[in-house]
C-alpha cells in the first residue's frame, strides 16, 4: 500500500460518508423514558464497525472507545433487534445510483452492463430468528436458515449488490425469483444500469427467461439436467461439433494447473421447445491440464436471447465468467470479512414478533461492502493499492477512522461527550 492511501481514503470517506442517509432514514424505536444514548450515536457505531469489519458487537464496543467514548455492546444489540430494517433497501439502491452516476461502473471488458442473480445463504442457527427462516434438518439435528436472491453488477470493476430480498420461508430461490426481478426492473427501470441477466441453472425455466425477455432485458440461463429437454437439444447440436471453436482463451495459470476455455455457439436452436425469445446456445468447454500431464473436459451449456452479433466471441468468453464474480468476489468477500454466513451480531434469540435484527445487519453490511469496494477498485490509484488485501485495508481503515480524525470517528466523538 503506497504511503498515499490512506489519505485518499480519508478523503473518500469524508465526501461519501453513509451516516447522514442513516439519520435520515431511521427512526429510534426506544422508549424516551431511559434513553441514555442518542439513537444517531448508536447508529453511528454500529456503521463504524460494519466499515472496520468487527466480528461482534464487542468488538464494535471496543472500536466505540477508540473513537471517543465507548458505547456498550448490550446498548447497542438492545437498539439492533428493534430497529425497523425497510428503509435499507432504499438506502441501498440510493447508494448505488450515486455510483452510478460517478461513473464507477464502467466496465472494463464488456460494451454492456450485465448483472448476475443468484441464491446466498446469509445465517444459519439453531432458533428461528426471522419469520422467512427455513427449517433444515440433518444429522446433527433441525437448524434453520435465512436465505436471500442478489443481484450483483458483476460487469463494474467493484461488482456491487444493487439488490437483496429474502427468501420466503415456504418457497426457495426459484420460485422467489418472479417477486425479486419486478422489484428489481421496477427499482432501476428508468437507469441503463445493466441490460443483461445472468442465472445459474437453479434459476432456469421458461417462465422465468420469459420474464427477463418481457422486460426488456437480454438472459443468459444456464442449463443443465434440470431442463432435460433443452439439454439435450444443446448436446446434439453442440457436443460432437467437429468445427473449430469461436474463440479459445490462452493457457492460464490457477492453482497450479492450466485452464483453457472455447466458445461453441449455434442459432439453430432459435425458438425451439416453445421458448420463442431463445436465439443462441453456447457450449463454453473448459479444459484443465494438471501438473502430471492429465487432461479433465468440463462442457457448460447457456442459452440466451442475445443477437449473434451483439457479443463477440471474445465477450462472450468473457461474460460467462464474469458471472462467477458474484460468488467469487461478492458472496466470498462477504463470508471470508465479514464472517456473514456464521457470525451474527445479533440474531433475536428469543424470537419475538417485529423483531428483524438479521435483516438490518444485511442491509449495513451491503451499505459497508459496496462502498469499500468502490473505494478499493476503482477510487483507490494505482494497481497496488486497488489489489490491497482486506487485512491491510481494515488496518488503513483503523488508522484513518479512530486514529486521525475523520468524519465518523469525529461525529460518534462529539455525540458521545
Amino acid at each position: 500500500m503506497g504511503r498515499r492511501t490512506p489519505k485518499r481514503i480519508k478523503r473518500f470517506l469524508q465526501r461519501y460518508d453513509q451516516c447522514a442517509p442513516l439519520h435520515a432514514a431511521l427512526c429510534d424505536p426506544r422508549k424516551r423514558r431511559g434513553v441514555r444514548w442518542a439513537f444517531d450515536t448508536i447508529v453511528d457505531t454500529l456503521m463504524l464497525g460494519m466499515l472496520l469489519m468487527c466480528k461482534s458487537l464487542r468488538d464494535v464496543e471496543a472500536k466505540s472507545e477508540r473513537a471517543g467514548k465507548r458505547v456498550p455492546d448490550s446498548t447497542l444489540a438492545y437498539t439492533l433487534e428493534r430497529i425497523d430494517p425497510t428503509p435499507f433497501d432504499k438506502l441501498m439502491h440510493d447508494q448505488v445510483r450515486q455510483q452510478h452516476r460517478s461513473k464507477a461502473y464502467r466496465s472494463r471488458d464488456l460494451p454492456i452492463g450485465v448483472c448476475a442473480v443468484d441464491g446466498k445463504t446469509v445465517w444459519v442457527g439453531d432458533h428461528l430468528a426471522d419469520p422467512a427462516c427455513q427449517r433444515q434438518d440433518n444429522l446433527a439435528g433441525a437448524s434453520w436458515q435465512l436465505r436471500v436472491i442478489r443481484a450483483v453488477l458483476t460487469s463494474a470493476p467493484s461488482r456491487p449488490c444493487i439488490h437483496q430480498q429474502v427468501t420466503p420461508a415456504d418457497t426457495n430461490d426459484m420460485g422467489g425469483f418472479e417477486a425479486f426481478f419486478q422489484t428489481l426492473i421496477a427499482t432501476y427501470a428508468r437507469s441503463e444500469l445493466f441490460e443483461c441477466v445472468t442465472c445459474d441453472a437453479g434459476f432456469t425455466s421458461k417462465h422465468n427467461a420469459g420474464l427477463i425477455d418481457d422486460a426488456g432485458k437480454a438472459y443468459v440461463l444456464g442449463v443443465k439436467g434440470n431442463q432435460p429437454t433443452l439439454h439435450g437439444e444443446m448436446k446434439r447440436l453442440l457436443a460432437q461439433s467437429t468445427s473449430k471453436p469461436d474463440a479459445a482463451t490462452d493457457w492460464e495459470r490457477a492453482h497450479g494447473t492450466q485452464i483453457r476455455r472455447e466458445l461453441f455457439r449455434t442459432a439453430e436452436i432459435a425458438g425451439f421447445d416453445d421458448w420463442p425469445h431463445l436465439r443462441q446456445a453456447w457450449l463454453v468447454r473448459q479444459t484443465t491440464r494438471r501438473r502430471h500431464g492429465t487432461e479433465t473436459v468440463e462442457d457448460r451449456y447457456f442459452a440466451t436471447n442475445l443477437t449473434s452479433n451483439r457479443l463477440t466471441p471474445k465477450q462472450i468468453l468473457r461474460l460467462v465468467r464474469l458471472h462467477w464474480a458474484i460468488e467469487n468476489d461478492c458472496f466470498h468477500t462477504l463470508d471470508v470479512v465479514w464472517k456473514e454466513d456464521t457470525t451474527a451480531w445479533a440474531t433475536n434469540a428469543k424470537s419475538i414478533e417485529g423483531r428483524l435484527p438479521l435483516r438490518v445487519l444485511m442491509g449495513m453490511r451491503m451499505l459497508a461492502y459496496n462502498l469499500l469496494t468502490w473505494m478499493v477498485r476503482v477510487h483507490l490509484r494505482g494497481d497496488r493499492a486497488r489489489t490491497i488485501r482486506w487485512d491491510d485495508l481494515r488496518a488503513a481503515l483503523f488508522d484513518v477512522l479512530l486514529a486521525t480524525p475523520s468524519p465518523l470517528a469525529q461525529e460518534v466523538a462529539l455525540v458521545t461527550t
